[in-house]
């Protein structure tokens, strides 16, 4: 999460906002908020730094700012490749400490399907956007001031929210934090895969923010 004057953008995990934040902080002058808030200890801003646009919103009253007359921007990506990723950098980071992390990708879905609670499965499924509703929506809407960047066109979006929103042309390139290296997502997935994935995200791909086996080989992109 950054907020300012000119700008607000939200950070769902996964998505490349690492590389976001770092982009703006060096392409827009001024203080960012919750790092630059020296009323919050390291604590409470590292909580506050994957919030969801809710809690960004209410943040940035506190601050004194009106947050739908400010450009905020917010990343997605596609869930098949977000999944992947994730289950990819746990594994590279912490190996066998990490129990469900089986010995595929599959039995890492399967291990995390099982054990979150019916009742949060329930509540992402029927969530407007699925697991991003949060991050896209306050009071089950999305505000005519976000822009949703994707991760497969990043630094474009982000250049073109800048440009547009913002009103400054960025003369510098986006870094690239934390990124999780390997073969496109596609070859990772079968027909379980893709199932349990989709079970996961039903409303992100039934409320279009992704087609359904967009870039599988079944037929996606």
């Amino acid at each position: 999460m950054l907020i300012s004057p000119s700008l607000i953008f939200i950070h769902y995990p996964k998505t490349g906002g690492s590389s976001v934040q770092a982009y703006l902080q060096k392409a827009v002058r001024g203080r960012f908020y919750p790092h630059d808030d020296a009323s919050l200890d390291r604590k409470q801003k590292e909580r506050l730094m994957h919030e969801g646009l809710q809690v960004a919103f209410q943040y940035a009253h506190r601050l004194g700012l009106d947050p739908f007359k400010v450009p905020a921007i917010t990343c997605i990506r596609n869930p098949y490749d977000l999944m992947l990723s994730g289950y990819l950098f746990l594994k590279q980071k912490h190996g066998h400490k990490i129990a469900d992390l089986e010995d595929s990708f599959l039995e890492y879905l399967k291990n995390l399907f099982a054990r979150t609670p019916g009742q949060v499965m329930r509540g992402r499924a029927s969530a407007l956007y699925g697991p991003y509703t949060a991050y896209l929506t306050v009071g089950h809407q999305k505000p005519e001031n976000l822009t949703v960047a994707r991760t497969e066109n990043l630094q474009q979006d982000v250049a073109d929210f800048l440009r547009h929103q913002v009103g400054i042309t960025p003369k510098i390139p986006m870094p690239h934090k934390n990124r999780t290296r390997h073969r496109h997502f596609s070859s990772y997935y079968g027909d379980e895969e893709e199932r349990l994935v989709y079970e996961m995200w039903k409303n992100a791909f039934d409320n279009g923010l992704y087609a359904r086996y967009q870039g599988l080989a079944q037929g996606g992109q």
